[in-house]
């Protein structure tokens, strides 16, 4: 599954920055995210599951996550199938 292939290569770009020029440069763009990673880790997982989908597929309109949209897709299951055992894996001893 390419999402996969995407997901892995992020990471392993990212694994070679420290933790606070990544803190930095995410901030930079998504400051509202980042004040609420504390309160609502799913919403980490909800904002790569869509980003994933979009550099998959960038003609998605990734505001479709639901099959039963017309022209959806299904972002639960390209969370449970991709994004979640991917953090499972790489991330469970580290925190945002």
């Amino acid at each position: 599954m390419r999402e996969k292939e995407i997901l892995a290569e992020a990471y392993k770009n990212a694994e070679n920055l420290d933790f606070n020029t990544i803190l930095m440069l995410v901030k930079q763009d998504v400051d509202v995210l980042i004040d609420k990673i504390d309160s609502n880790k799913s919403l980490v997982s909800a904002l790569v599951t869509s980003l994933i989908k979009k550099i998959h597929k960038p003609t998605q309109d990734i505001r479709l996550h639901r099959t039963d949209f017309e022209n959806g897709y299904s972002a639960r299951v390209l969370d449970t199938q991709v994004t979640s055992p991917f953090f499972k894996d790489n991330l469970v001893l580290r925190q945002f």
